[in-house]
């Protein structure tokens, strides 16, 4: 990667980014074996199998960084079949204490989860800040505040989503 970098560049900001992305099928008789974390990177385990994901049945998760539990970490779920549907139905919940979280879905069909760590940060601009193209004072008006500003990027950043079928029953 070294090499990739011109000769005087400055500033130069390197972020390693890992993305996990996985459906669950059950064939046959289910088993935990598929489930078993690995140990790497941003999982959410499902403590509940996902052949037994229901309507109005608690389901629970847990979320792990390289095998341990991540307290506090945002997780969106959102529904398929959003083509037709007056409300998104998209739901936010947050990791406690051990990294377990409690959902129950109100609605059969597809849903996907996904969380990314660490949560991005903006950070308000001081007034001498360039706004990014597309903003400032032609974008936004004359007297407008300035833009926030994304904090630098950490230097890993993961990802996680998962697709499961919420039976009606």
């Amino acid at each position: 990667m070294a090499a990739a970098i011109p000769a005087g560049a400055e500033n130069v900001q390197v972020t390693r980014t890992e993305t996990r992305n996985e459906t669950f099928v059950t064939q046959g008789e289910a088993t935990q074996t598929a489930l078993a974390p690995i140990g790497k990177g941003l999982e959410i385990i499902p403590l509940t199998h996902p052949s037994d994901l229901a309507v109005a049945t608690p389901a629970r998760f847990r979320a792990l960084i390289d095998g341990k539990p991540v307290p506090d970490l945002d997780i969106t779920i959102v529904p398929g079949g959003g083509r037709f549907r007056a409300a998104s139905g998209d739901m936010s919940v947050k990791t406690d204490a051990a990294g377990e979280v409690t959902v129950t879905f109100p609605a059969a069909g597809m849903v996907w989860m996904g969380a990314s760590w660490p949560r991005r940060v903006e950070t308000p601009a001081s007034p001498e800040a360039k706004p990014p193209m597309g903003e400032g004072p032609m974008a936004a008006g004359e007297g407008a505040p300035p833009p926030a500003v994304r904090a630098p990027a950490p230097p890993r950043r993961l990802s996680y989503s998962a697709t499961y079928e919420i039976a009606p029953f």
